[in-house]
């Protein structure tokens, strides 16, 4: 069977991924696995892979004998719970059916939680579906503390070696196992559509991602508004190459080179600062599609993305090639207008708590930092947009609309500030810790007014993911077998 089509059989794996209301909690995730070994012990391998820097113990599920290994993960960011249903359900899949794992030919690892502490800050939403309780208890750690993106690096001046105990363990499981493919998972907060990020060019497997979107009901992103949006390599609708840290650093340092290629979009609503040494403007070190090549070089990654929401009820409009009324520098302009109308807000509420904060939480340097860089950014931002070339041309009708997913993301922000007055736990902030979270309500309302967001069934999310990695594993077979 070509990767460029689904199976029959696969559609079969996916169709019976269970209704689930919630996210589960580590908790729930760990129990879940137990059983899983106890009642498959001689199909199912559950143990320990290393200990997280809060102590807790990290554990994965084996499965298969197959020839071919591979390395799936959940909880690359601690507010993305997405892919660790996606590997609650397949997990069990894969113990349940041994057609299928024979099939596949592979030996799983699975890593249901990889930052437990991470995740466990996160669980106050998990249970639930509106963004004002996720603005109220999500939680992300900086890019230098992040998981996935300060695996040790070394890459012209640019110099990182302080990778986080959870890192190392990936590390490790790489070193000690060839991988042929691997999976790290990730979900998109904003909405926009699917994204199908590999490491590679493979047209052979665009159509089988194509058709699974479409099997869904589910849009293709279109990436733009994220803000690394300029470094994804586009291949087709929806699959882009994922941007290594590489990559980011040679984006930097020749950007005109990329935008020349007509490949990569220009930063829109960002500011990227022209500097002599493009290390100076990466926080924190290489990613995992960095490290997994100096392991294995003919590794295959693939991260799909899905949304935990999306907005306009899918509406094709919102996603069309067709060129809008606007340029992509009044599109870039606007999201700086929303940034700082979100800025002033918060800023507002931060001056008359801050001779109350001591500090301890983990949200005040967060505040901060977002305080003190957010008005240059704009400011020389909208400078930059106005001067950029490549923001002279009409946006697409699909970049018009960039700006949805900013004001759904935004909302982050207020939550940060909210979660700061509520862990100082002062009675003079309870007065300004509710109007946090009015403000938490009243951007909910814009939101709600501007694009009709709503929460995408769990079901749904799992199912795609499943369906993509297992086209993915037939393209790595097929390609493995041809070495």
């Amino acid at each position: 069977m070509g990767s460029s089509e689904m199976s029959l059989r696969y559609y079969d794996v996916i169709k019976d991924v269970p209704d689930y209301e919630y996210y589960f909690t580590v908790d729930e995730l760990n129990e879940s696995s137990e059983r899983l070994a106890d009642e498959y012990p001689d199909k199912v391998k559950y143990f320990d892979i290393g200990t997280a820097r809060n102590g807790e113990t990290i554990k994965a599920l084996k499965i298969g004998e197959g020839k071919l290994n591979a390395l799936i993960y959940g909880f690359v960011h601690p507010n993305e719970p997405v892919g660790s249903m996606m590997i609650e359900y397949f997990s069990r899949k894969l113990a349940q059916d041994d057609e299928l794992r024979r099939d596949l030919g592979f030996t799983w690892y699975l890593v249901k939680c990889i930052d437990p502490e991470g995740a466990r800050m996160n669980e106050g939403w998990f249970k639930e579906k509106d963004l004002v309780t996720f603005a109220k208890n999500w939680w992300r750690w900086p890019s230098d503390e992040d998981i996935d993106w300060i695996y040790p690096i070394q890459y012209k001046t640019l110099k990182w070696s302080k990778p986080r105990p959870e890192t190392k363990i990936l590390m490790r499981i790489q070193q000690e196992i060839k991988f042929d493919v691997i999976f790290p998972l990730q979900d998109i907060g904003g909405g926009g559509g699917a994204l199908f990020n590999v490491s590679d060019i493979c047209p052979s497997l665009y159509g089988a991602y194509h058709e699974l979107a479409k099997y869904h009901n589910y849009p293709l992103h279109t990436v733009g508004g994220s803000s690394v949006s300029h470094y994804y390599v586009y291949l087709d609708k929806g699959v882009y190459i994922h941007p290594n840290t590489k990559m980011v650093y040679d984006w930097l340092e020749n950007r005109e080179k990329f935008l020349k290629a007509g490949n990569t979009c220009p930063p829109i609503g960002v500011y990227i600062p022209e500097v002599d040494d493009p290390a100076k403007l990466i926080s924190g070190g290489g990613t995992v599609f960095d490290y997994a090549r100096t392991i294995n070089p003919k590794v295959f990654l693939h991260t799909p993305e899905v949304c935990r929401g999306n907005y306009h009820d899918n509406d094709p409009k919102y996603y069309s090639d067709e060129e809008s009324d606007v340029t992509l520098k009044d599109v870039s302009i606007h999201i700086f207008d929303i940034r700082e109308e979100v800025y002033k807000s918060i800023n507002e509420t931060y001056k008359k708590a801050k001779k109350y904060i001591r500090g301890k939480s983990k949200f005040n340097q967060r505040i901060k930092s977002y305080l003190e860089n957010t008005p240059k950014e704009i400011s020389l931002g909208k400078e930059q947009a106005k001067k950029d070339p490549y923001l002279k041309k009409p946006a697409k009708i699909c970049e018009k609309y960039m700006y949805l997913e900013t004001i759904v993301s935004l909302i982050y922000e207020f939550g940060m500030l909210y979660q700061l007055l509520n862990d100082e736990n002062n009675p003079r902030l309870e007065v300004l810790k509710d109007e946090a979270e009015q403000k938490i309500i009243s951007w909910k309302k814009k939101i709600d007014k501007e694009c009709d967001y709503e929460f995408i069934p769990i079901k749904t999310n799992v199912s795609l993911i499943v369906g993509a990695c297992l086209a993915t594993c037939d393209y790595v077979r097929e390609k493995c077998m041809n070495f």
